[in-house]
């Protein structure tokens, strides 16, 4: 049973994240006002805006059951401990959110671990299978996409395939770092944690990719419906090759893509569309996949925090 300091010192973080999250939040409306995005917000279609933040906390879901499966634990507390974790994501590529997820789990220093490891292990599990999807698609549609989509989703896969095979090499080769640093400033099981997180990057189990496509899959619904929300179809081609495009960017080491994603997509489609209308309809998809799921992590802060009196 956690002391009163936890539960006060978990209180306080979930606190923190909220205030953090409407400081985020007024800027971004502040940019809209200023972009003259406010009137189009003023005039969505709030059922199928609805049913974008649905899909999204969807996709949270099946990534949570992904993960689970990989980690070895329960679905039910993955998916607790993802929810109760989502603000994480207004951190740089989301990686806080793993933390968060070590942090409410409260295990010993071996649990946190294995929870931090197969939870990043997991996140990149998604962005190859993303990498590999966005593949096929431009075979199969190449011919019908504009040639900034094309281009920059070769862009995407590019990175975010060099980067994870990077990583996997660099954390197969420690020990040259272990080397060059005194010895008091590397955590001793170093070298075990890099093994076991190469371990369950190059594992994954069929279940587990499935599980991660399905949540891929809810994404791209919500994205899509952002679009309809403002009675815009511009066909799935399109916007899944923006989509593409978006779920890259995201993962630029900046607070999660926020902000950025306005700006691919005024350059994907603003020949297309009036810039307001585009900057209205990301900032919702921002809602979406940031904003609205930081304040359903409230909701589980909470409960984990009763449950842990």
């Amino acid at each position: 049973m956690a002391s009163k300091s936890d539960t006060s010192s978990i209180r306080n973080k979930a606190l923190s994240a909220l205030a953090y999250l409407f400081i985020l939040v007024a800027i971004a409306y502040a940019v809209i006002t200023f972009l003259g995005g406010q009137n189009y917000l003023a005039s969505a279609d709030w059922p199928m805006f609805c049913l974008a933040l649905l899909a999204y906390l969807a996709s949270i879901f099946f990534w949570s059951l992904a993960w689970a499966k990989s980690a070895g634990i329960q679905r039910k507390e993955a998916a607790l401990l993802t929810f109760a974790a989502a603000a994480g994501a207004l951190t740089p590529m989301g990686v806080g959110s793993d933390a968060l997820r070590g942090y409410f789990s409260r295990r010993d220093a071996a649990g946190f671990s294995h929870i931090v490891l197969s939870s990043f292990a997991t996140k990149l599990h998604k962005i190859v299978f993303s990498a590999v999807a966005a593949g096929v698609f431009l075979i199969l549609y190449s011919a019908g996409l504009p040639t900034e989509i094309l281009y920059a989703t070769m862009a995407g896969i590019a990175v975010s395939v060099v980067s994870v095979i990077l990583l996997y090499f660099f954390l197969g080769n420690i020990s040259w770092l272990e080397k060059l640093l005194p010895k008091r400033v590397i955590p001793e099981d170093l070298h075990s944690g890099s093994k076991t997180f190469r371990r369950m990057l190059a594992t994954p189990s069929k279940e587990s990719i499935l599980l991660v496509a399905v949540s891929l899959a809810f994404e791209l619904v919500a994205f899509y419906s952002c679009f309809l929300a403002f009675h815009i179809n511009p066909g799935i081609v399109i916007v899944a090759g923006a989509f593409a495009v978006t779920f890259f960017a995201s993962k630029i080491p900046f607070v999660h893509g926020f902000g950025l994603l306005e700006l691919v997509g005024v350059f994907l489609l603003q020949g297309a569309y009036p810039v307001a209308l585009l900057v209205a309809i990301f900032f919702c998809f921002d809602v979406a996949r940031l904003w609205f799921p930081t304040l359903v992590s409230a909701a589980f802060v909470a409960l984990l925090s009763r449950r842990s009196r």
